[in-house]
C-alpha cells in the first residue's frame, strides 16, 4: 500500500520480497529501503524467520539461471546478507544463523563466485573484529596535549576545566557508541527486561542522573562560600568547553545538576559569579531549555560537525512519540513501514554521531578520578542534598 509513492504499509512477506524485488518499490529506493528494514525489523519479526525467508527465495529465484531479472534479485539477495553482516554482525550471536549464513556462501560458491567470495570476506572480517560495530579509529594528527595534574587531585579545581570536559566527553562518547539499533526498538528501555533489551540505551540513561547528582553535590558539600563559588566558577567552565568539544548530552547532564532544587535554592553563591560565568550560564540554559521540544538545541546540533555527543533524552522523547502515536501493525495485518521509517530516523541520527570518534587522550588520573567521585556521589538522596544545601546557605528567617 503505497500514499504519495512511498511505501506506508505491507504484509511482512512483502516487506521482504521488496528487499530483493526492485520493481515493488523502485530501483533508486531500494538503498533506502534496506537500511530501513535493516534497523527496524526486529519490531516485526526474529533475524531467523528474516534470513529464513530470502534463503527460500533464492532458491526459488535459482529456477532460471539466464534471466537477466532473476539474477538482479538474487544479487540484491546477496548484497542485502553483506550489508547486514557488515553494519548489523550482532544479530548473529547465535551460532544457528552463523551457520545458516556459511550455508548459503557454500550453496552459491558455484553459481556464483564473486558473490560467496565477497560474503566469505565479510564474514572473516566481522568474525575477527568480534561484534564490534566499529572499528578503531586511526587519526591523520596526534591528539591534544593533555593537562596533566602534578599531583593527585583532591577537587576538581585542582583540575584544568577543559581536560575535565574531554574525559568526561570520552567517557560519554564511549557510551553513546556502544548504542545498537534494536535498543531503540519499542521503548525496550522501559520494559520490565530493559536491563537485557537496551543496557546501552539504559547506561547512557543512568549515566545522566548520576553525573547531575554528583555536580549538585560537589556544590552542596561545599560549606565555605568563597570555595564555593570557586567551584561553581569551575563548573560553569567546564560547561563552556564541553559546549565547545559540542558534548552536548554532559552540557545537559551539568545543567541539569545546577538546577537540583538543592543547588537552585542558594542564590548567594551564584549571586557572586562575575559577569561573564553568568552570560555563560544563562547562554547554555537557553541552550538546553526543553521549550518547544527543544528547538533551540535541535537547530544547534543540525549545524554542528561531528565529532559530537547527542542529548540522550531528545531521541527517548521522539521514539517514545513514534512509538504511542502510532499502531506497529493495523488492523488488516499489515506492517506499519511508515512507522518504520520515522523510527529508522531517529536511529540513523543517533548512528551519524556515533561513527566519528574524538582526538582526545584519556588522562587516567583524571578519567579514574572523576569516576570515582561520580560514583561516591550516588550515596546521598535528594533529601540528603537539600539538608547540605540549607547547611551551606540557611534559610532567610522571616520578618
Amino acid at each position: 500500500m503505497e500514499e504519495n509513492g512511498d511505501l506506508k504499509s505491507a504484509v511482512l512477506s512483502r516487506l521482504i520480497e521488496f528487499l530483493y524485488n526492485s520493481s515493488a518499490v523502485g530501483v533508486n529506493q531500494s538503498t533506502e529501503y534496506a537500511s530501513i528494514f535493516l534497523l527496524t525489523y526486529r519490531s516485526v519479526t526474529t533475524a531467523k524467520d528474516v534470513l529464513e525467508s530470502l534463503l527460500t527465495a533464492y532458491m526459488e529465484l535459482s529456477s532460471d539461471l539466464s534471466n537477466p531479472d532473476l539474477t538482479k534479485s538474487r544479487l540484491r539477495i546477496g548484497n542485502y546478507l553483506k550489508k547486514w553482516i557488515t553494519d548489523s554482525f550482532h544479530d548473529f550471536s547465535e551460532q544457528e544463523l552463523l551457520e545458516r549464513y556459511q550455508y548459503f556462501i557454500n550453496l552459491i560458491a558455484k553459481s556464483e563466485p564473486k558473490l560467496a567470495s565477497s560474503l566469505t570476506t565479510a564474514l572473516e572480517t566481522k568474525t575477527k573484529g568480534g561484534t564490534k560495530r566499529y572499528s578503531q579509529a586511526i587519526f591523520s594528527e596526534n591528539a591534544p596535549p593533555s593537562f596533566v595534574p602534578k599531583t593527585p587531585p583532591l577537587s576538581i579545581v585542582d583540575i584544568n576545566p577543559l581536560e575535565i570536559a574531554r574525559q568526561l566527553t570520552l567517557m560519554d562518547y564511549n557510551l553513546c557508541r556502544a548504542i545498537e539499533p534494536k535498543e531503540c526498538l519499542g521503548c525496550a528501555w522501559t520494559k520490565h527486561d530493559k536491563e537485557e533489551r537496551s543496557p546501552n540505551l539504559l547506561a547512557m540513561i543512568k549515566r545522566f542522573n548520576k553525573v547531575s547528582k554528583w555536580i549538585a553535590a560537589t556544590i552542596v558539600r561545599e560549606p565555605n562560600i568563597k570555595k564555593r563559588v570557586k567551584l561553581l566558577s569551575h563548573i560553569i567552565s567546564i560547561i563552556q568547553y564541553l559546549r565547545e568539544l559540542n558534548n552536548f548530552n554532559a552540557l545537559f547532564q551539568v545543567i541539569g545538576g545546577l538546577g537540583n532544587s538543592a543547588v537552585h535554592r542558594i542564590t548567594k553563591t551564584f549571586q557572586q559569579i562575575d559577569a561573564k560565568q553568568k552570560k555563560i550560564l544563562d547562554d547554555m540554559k537557553i541552550l538546553t531549555n526543553p521549550l518547544k521540544s527543544w528547538a533551540n538545541y535541535r537547530k544547534t546540533i543540525h549545524e554542528i560537525n561531528p565529532p559530537c555527543v547527542p542529548f540522550i533524552g531528545v531521541y527517548q522523547t521522539d521514539l517514545t512519540f513514534i512509538e504511542d502515536g502510532n499502531p506497529t501493525k493495523f488492523a488488516n495485518g499489515n506492517v506499519n513501514f511508515k512507522k518504520c521509517k520515522l523510527i529508522a530516523g531517529v536511529i540513523q541520527e543517533i548512528q551519524q554521531y556515533q561513527q566519528k570518534p574524538y582526538n582526545l587522550s584519556s588522562v587516567d588520573i583524571v578519567y579514574n578520578y572523576l569516576t570515582a567521585c561520580i560514583d561516591e556521589a550516588q550515596s546521598l538522596d535528594d533529601k540528603q542534598l537539600y539538608e547540605l544545601s540549607l547547611v551551606a546557605e540557611p534559610r532567610t528567617p522571616a520578618k
